[in-house]
């Protein structure tokens, strides 16, 4: 927690804990870690600052929070963060709620609004309150509860603030739980639980006063009936005693008005319980109509236990590693399950699949001081001890594969360059995905099944279709995945997880993946590369037709009859010595270069080069190279090397090789001749 004092709690519809911090901004929490979104050097125009009063989900997945300075709504698509009205700039709302109606009702000092889930005001009164209010809850009879800030507590008209009951119980902050109908109420004397009934209230029907002093700023029962109270040093104080509507204290009454002490339960043909007590008491309890009758106080309870039953005693032996010495007793329910009944905890094992739960007479939330004796009825078991008897309904959750809800709650994304860039998804969307840029390969995903309570027990499972087909293990109490040099294309990322017993639920698809690729290998680029090279086939195929037709026009005009052919013949024999012997030094000269020179193509110049000089033009150049060189040995002193160079060759021994070929005579034997 970025501070230690928090303000309100929600549970939002995803599953995810909301805070509203003081001076701390707005926090999310998904049972392993708390993302902050406030107002700081890096986002100095986030929010007008992060002292948070009250939070509410809007009916559109909005989270509306209000601060001291303005009222903004969360949007969970982007999570993005923007002012819900201009109306409510410099407007300090202590309470937003939502109504009935689906509207959502933003309460401040003097001014109530009802506002629409598209930020429409509808209806806005002047209100007059006796007193500050601290905290309010409408109900569905269209009233609400009003805890004032001098500690008095009434039931009042929704529109004109009537009030209608006021009860002396100095109440520093309440809840009401409109689904069970239960209020509950901080006092002096700690926490306190009524039942309600069109705005009566009953007597307390539980107490909790181990930190009266507690500074309590908010109350809240989040989707598994746990009750979070919250307020500073700690920030959290969290009661499971009511999250566990399968569990049911029986209304069992000892006759001299002490602790009762149940020390047998046996289960009657006719569906009663025979309930042994304190000793020497015996009663029938009514299951149906929760009534309670005594029948004998002379009766002492048989001493059966659980060893004594040998079939009992198998079933522990083969499926629980545990000191038998410490088993008080056992019993099989209608649907299979063996519960064992140890001193401070009660222990319900599937046989078949070996799933268990324990439950613990600190976290069953009924009184109890420990347990004595168990006995099966219907859909479950009774269990027995000091401060009386409760029924415990069977967790069909433990015959095996459950639905375990689970989303991608955060992600980070890693450029190859190192930057990093946090996200979030909206786990309520069809298909979640997410698009990953070309120069981002490496990306961590983190899980969550929204069991906060028990998040350190949960084991996750991962598996990306198309690139593997393998599930990868993560660590009990781990939930980040990292994907490291990820290829290119669509990917689809299935994780399964355990519940808070180790029991793996279903498979199910949680985000889709989708890396893009480099802009040289999208489907425009390849179109384009193929209409470059349709470009160049074409062109290079067209100067091909060209240079043919040139040619067979230059062919036309040297094979044209021509009386007087052998003129022009000779003066072309000219011409060509006069061009080898102009460039006889260059050893890179060709007969291209000779064609090119004599404006002809090479095919027309191997024709008229055979028509007049009966050699081909390679044969041409080199009996005009030779004949020059052979002019040099006989005139001058020069060197061979030097002879050859000037001939157009840079090895001295291949000179030598083709003027012995022209001559049959090496050039050293004709500088000695001569």
């Amino acid at each position: 927690m970025p501070v230690s004092n928090v303000n309100e709690v929600i549970q939002d519809s995803e599953g995810y804990m909301w805070y509203a911090t003081l001076e701390g901004g707005l926090c999310r929490d998904d049972g392993y870690h708390i993302d902050v979104f406030r107002r700081d050097m890096n986002h100095p125009s986030l929010l007008t600052d992060n002292l948070i009063f009250s939070l509410c989900e809007a009916p559109n997945g909005e989270i509306w929070f209000s601060t001291s300075k303005s009222v903004y709504a969360l949007d969970k698509h982007d999570y993005s963060i923007r002012p819900l009205n201009d109306m409510f700039r410099n407007t300090r709302a202590l309470h937003i709620s939502l109504l009935p109606n689906g509207n959502m009702l933003l309460e401040s000092d003097s001014v109530a609004y009802e506002v629409t889930s598209r930020h429409k005001i509808v209806k806005k009164k002047n209100v007059v309150y006796r007193g500050r209010f601290r905290i309010i809850h409408p109900d569905t009879e269209g009233k609400k509860w009003v805890c004032y800030d001098n500690r008095r507590l009434c039931y009042t008209e929704s529109d004109t603030s009537r009030v209608i009951y006021q009860y002396n119980i100095k109440a520093k902050n309440i809840l009401v739980d409109r689904t069970r109908n239960l209020l509950f109420a901080i006092t002096a004397d700690g926490l306190q639980v009524f039942n309600i009934d069109r705005g009566i209230l009953s007597d307390c029907i539980y107490q909790y006063s181990e930190n009266p002093e507690l500074g309590v700023f908010g109350l809240y029962l989040d989707h598994q009936y746990n009750l979070w109270m919250t307020g500073y040093h700690p920030s959290f104080t969290v009661f499971t005693a009511f999250a566990s509507p399968a569990a049911k204290k029986l209304d069992i009454k000892s006759p001299d008005y002490s602790d009762v002490y149940v020390d047998r339960i046996q289960l009657l043909p006719d569906g009663r319980l025979k309930i042994y007590k304190d000793i020497h008491y015996v009663s029938l309890y009514d299951l149906n109509n929760d009534t309670e009758e005594l029948v004998s106080n002379t009766t002492l309870a048989p001493k059966v236990r659980w060893n004594s039953n040998k079939k009992l005693a198998q079933l522990v032996e083969s499926n629980v590693d545990i000191d038998k010495q410490l088993v008080k007793d056992a019993a099989i329910d209608d649907k299979g399950h063996l519960w064992i009944v140890f001193d401070q905890y009660v222990r319900e094992l599937c046989i078949r699949t070996g799933h268990f739960r324990d439950i613990s007479v600190s976290s069953c939330g009924m009184g109890m001081y420990n347990f004595h004796c168990v006995a099966a009825v219907e859909n479950g078991v009774c269990v027995g001890g000091a401060g009386g008897a409760c029924l415990f309904t069977t967790n069909e959750r433990l015959n095996g594969a459950v639905e375990v809800p689970v989303c991608v709650s955060s992600y980070t994304v890693t450029t190859d360059d190192g930057t990093s860039t946090k996200g979030f998804l909206y786990s309520e969307e069809k298909q979640p995905s997410l698009e990953l840029a070309a120069n981002s390969s490496n990306v961590t995903l983190s899980f969550t099944t929204f069991n906060h309570m028990n998040a350190t027990e949960v084991n996750f499972a991962v598996k990306i279709n198309g690139w593997t087909d393998e599930w990868v293990n993560l660590k009990t109490g781990d939930n980040t995945f990292r994907i490291i040099n990820l290829p290119k294309g669509n990917y689809e990322v299935q994780v399964r997880a355990t519940d808070e017993y180790g029991i793996w639920g279903n498979p199910c698809s949680v985000l889709m993946i989708h890396r893009l690729p480099a802009w040289w290998e999208t489907w425009w680029a390849y179109t384009l590369y193929i209409v470059l090279c349709i470009g160049l086939i074409t062109g290079a195929f067209l100067l091909y037709r060209f240079v043919q037709q040139k040619r067979e026009e230059l062919y036309r005009s040297v094979i044209t009859d021509d009386k007087h052919a052998s003129a022009p013949y000779n003066a072309f024999r000219e011409k060509a010595v006069g061009i080898v012997k102009k460039h006889i030094e260059d050893d890179n000269y060709t007969v291209d270069m000779l064609a090119e020179a004599l404006f002809m193509s090479r095919v027309n110049l191997y024709r008229k080069m055979l028509a007049e000089c009966g050699q081909t033009p390679s044969d041409f150049i080199k009996t005009i190279r030779m004949e020059h060189a052979y002019h040099l040995l006989t005139t001058t002193d020069l060197s061979i090397n030097i002879i050859a160079g000037k001939c157009g060759y840079t090895s001295g021994s291949y000179f030598a090789k083709c003027f012995k070929a022209r001559y049959n005579i090496l050039p050293t034997a004709v500088r000695k001749r001569n």
